[in-house]
């Protein structure tokens, strides 16, 4: 009977816990060679590549993309103060006190003040005027460089409703309209997919929610599978397209409006419109048509800043006096969009209207984009995009000397190279203008570390300084002609 019951034991063949360890084995032999695998496409999630060089450059924010570091910063030809939340100076407090109106302006590099000291920006110039009148009201710089509406409104969730506005200022529409690499909504959303749960970890996950995401309905945003041998794209497209751009203002007044707080519009001026007026074959003009359309559909006012730009060229003005470059205003001309919104606010029936929209969305499917094919690009220098994935060509500190090729430069703009030498580093170099105002700034590590700085727009000298980790100290006196220098710190 003993052998017939062996061989009844050999036929039942291996046990099942022999088969599940086999199989969990085999699996995990082949995840791992999956992981091994795709580690070596490395797909990755956007996350800022720029190094903080002292001035008002983007430092990385995990959901917004990028954001501002805290301190004071080197911003044009003057300095700009960040709060610890990430905002421009001053910071309101909170709880606000009972009674006190506060507004809040949202935006990009136009409003946040590019090249304009702290106390002179549209909302310090708002501020004082209003209070000049008896108001009690205080007004917070809620504007971002390179802010699109799609990141704004994720900066309100993250930082603006906590501070308590009573009316929202809303001029955002340059960052949306801009040509650039990607459109914010698929890197939005490939930063939300990639950077949590299992793909924050597992290269091969990222791929794999990557290559899923191609089989989606096409009118949702993608995910953006890049790897170790993507190249930038050649065509640009939208950051944000018009009616994304339309609902998103849309979403910005609902959500106001549930909250209790008013919203008002900014449209924008720049040197072209100030001169050519806004034309329906501009790039930007169904952008302005999507602003009108929401503030219109909420019953909202829409506070046109162009009609005090014309005006104040009429008058003798210039635009240099109005314009530190193409886009961004002087001092003189964040004083015309303050004097603008003070007369529109005030004009409205403000603070006794608050100036609510409806928490019914609007339609905004009749918005066409006249240039729905995109344009052809290079990688923009100045764009921040262009700091989300490795291998991008835009200026992270030290770079070669020479201009690079498809390097893009502001108009007027020049480099500062050349090399330092020093006893001891690292050293720091700062570029003035002649009344000693810092302009830019980078540490060079040793002396094989190349010297290369920007010089803003309109600058015809400026002195390069540099200091040595001793205190030694060098300079050299730079004009265009004469761009590339040679610094001698001590002996």
């Amino acid at each position: 009977m003993k052998p017939r019951r062996t061989r009844r034991r050999r036929r039942q063949g291996l046990s099942v816990p022999f088969k599940v360890g086999a199989s969990l084995f085999v699996l995990g032999c082949v995840l791992v060679m999956a992981e091994g695998g795709a580690r070596l496409w490395a797909p990755l999630a956007p996350a800022w590549q720029g190094e903080d060089n002292g001035g008002v450059v983007m430092v990385g924010h995990p959901e917004r993309l990028w954001g501002m570091g805290p301190g004071v910063r080197m911003n044009g030809g003057t300095t700009a103060t960040i709060a610890e939340i990430g905002l421009r100076e001053p910071i309101p407090e909170v709880p606000r006190p009972a009674g006190r109106q506060r507004l809040m302006v949202l935006g990009d590099s136009t409003f946040f003040g590019h090249g304009v000291d702290d106390d002179q920006t549209m909302e310090a110039q708002l501020q004082r005027e209003l209070r000049q009148r008896g108001l009690d009201v205080d007004v917070v710089n809620g504007a971002i460089p390179g802010y699109s509406t799609a990141q704004t409104r994720l900066l309100l969730d993250d930082v603006g409703w906590a501070l308590e506005p009573t009316v929202l200022l809303v001029g955002n529409l340059w960052s949306d309209n801009n040509f650039d690499l990607f459109q914010d909504a698929d890197l939005l959303r490939t930063r939300a997919s990639l950077s949590s749960g299992l793909a924050a970890h597992s290269a091969f996950m990222r791929l794999m929610a990557g290559g899923l995401d191609r089989f989606r309905d096409d009118s949702e945003a993608r995910v953006v599978t890049w790897t170790r041998t993507s190249a930038f794209p050649s065509t640009g497209r939208r950051r944000v397209a018009v009616q994304d751009y339309a609902r998103n203002l849309d979403q910005v007044v609902r959500d106001a409006a549930a909250r209790g707080i008013g919203v008002v519009f900014i449209a924008p001026s720049n040197r072209d419109t100030v001169t050519d007026g806004r034309t329906a074959d501009q790039s930007w003009a169904v952008y302005f048509d999507a602003q009108a359309q929401v503030a219109d559909c909420h019953g909202l006012q829409r506070l046109d800043t162009l009609p005090a730009f014309q005006a104040a060229l009429a008058d003798g003005g210039t635009l240099d006096g109005l314009f530190i470059d193409e886009m961004h205003p002087t001092t003189q001309g964040h004083g015309l969009i303050a004097e603008t919104v003070s007369q529109g606010l005030l004009g409205s029936g403000w603070p006794l209207d608050g100036l609510l929209g409806t928490e019914a969305p609007c339609a905004v499917d009749n918005l066409e984009d006249p240039f729905p094919g995109g344009r052809s690009t290079t990688v923009n220098q100045l764009s921040p995009q262009s700091n989300l994935y490795p291998g991008a060509v835009a200026l992270r500190g030290p770079q070669a000397a020479t201009a690079r090729e498809g390097e893009v430069l502001p108009p007027g703009a020049w480099i500062v190279s050349g090399e330092v030498q020093a006893a001891s580093w690292p050293v720091t170099v700062v570029v003035r203008d002649v009344e000693d105002r810092p302009l830019s700034s980078t540490v060079l590590a040793s002396s094989d570390t190349p010297l290369r700085l920007i010089v803003g727009q309109g600058l015809d000298r400026v002195v390069v300084q540099a200091t040595d980790a001793a205190g030694g100290q060098g300079e050299a006196v730079v004009t265009p002609v004469a761009a590339v220098v040679e610094i001698q710190i001590g002996d």
